[in-house]
């Protein structure tokens, strides 16, 4: 019990540090006005390589694990919290739809809209990074990496898109406010790991990345025409390399 509660503050401490720091690097990128031109292949290559790192430890370690439990709860809460995950990214791109054509009529209207659909998210960004502490060290190291060239580029394609509509200001308290959802998701999956089971924490953990890697990272590289079918798999394969790899060198 004492290694497991070690195991988890060690965890929670390296995916803060983590979570802050991809905030750090973020918010000097705002501030900066640092920006991808309009077709930019950078932040697409940056997306592709996050994709392949994170099916590649989806598969190769958090669903293995999950399956060797024998058991059908976990089995099942797999299957459900991805359904959840799915149907809350539904209703968030159907509210960003509908932003998108009402931007001019209502600025706090648009802020909410902003602010509640990047939540979900980055609460399973963070649930994501901690889960990944908790396998090991090089696997944390992996995820945040992962994470870090979603991120990155989507809040400062968020920047560029709002800034001149609702100023830097907003958009450094959106930066902070998704680091907050971030953190909420770290402390939210250590509750689940320390007071319910480390099977249902797996289990949610395995959700969060089918649904970061397959519905949100995916989708995008595949609707990306900014590069070739040949780039996409290219990029998506040295994500993969990158982490089958490490996960290899961990479990020898």
């Amino acid at each position: 019990m004492l290694n497991t509660l070690s195991l988890i503050s060690l965890s929670l401490i390296y995916a803060t540090i983590s979570a802050l720091t991809i905030f750090a690097v973020t918010y000097r990128v705002v501030t900066k006005s640092f920006s991808f031109s309009k077709d930019s292949r950078f932040p697409d290559i940056m997306v592709a390589v996050a994709s392949g790192i994170m099916i590649t430890i989806l598969f190769l370690h958090l669903l293995r694990e999950v399956y060797e439990t024998n058991a059908e709860g976990p089995i099942s809460a797999v299957v459900i919290a991805l359904f959840v995950f799915f149907v809350l990214s539904l209703v968030n791109h159907s509210h960003v739809h509908e932003e998108d054509h009402s931007l001019a009529e209502s600025k706090l209207s648009s802020k909410a809209v902003m602010l509640a659909g990047q939540t979900i998210h980055s609460i399973a960004d963070g649930i994501v990074i901690i889960s990944g502490w908790v396998a090991s060290p090089i696997t944390g190291l992996m995820t945040t990496l992962a994470i870090a060239l979603h991120h990155i580029p989507m809040i400062i394609g968020v920047s560029n898109k709002y800034k001149s509509v609702h100023g830097y200001k907003f958009i450094r308290l959106y930066v902070a406010y998704t680091t907050f959802a971030m953190l909420v998701g770290i402390y939210f999956a250590q509750i689940i790991y320390t007071y319910v089971a480390k099977e249902y924490f797996l289990a949610i953990a395995a959700a969060s990345f089918a649904h970061i890697a397959i519905l949100d990272m995916f989708g995008h590289v595949r609707e990306s025409k900014h590069i070739t079918k040949k780039s996409k798999i290219l990029f998506i394969l040295i994500g993969i390399i990158l982490a089958y790899f490490s996960e290899m060198s961990h479990l020898h």
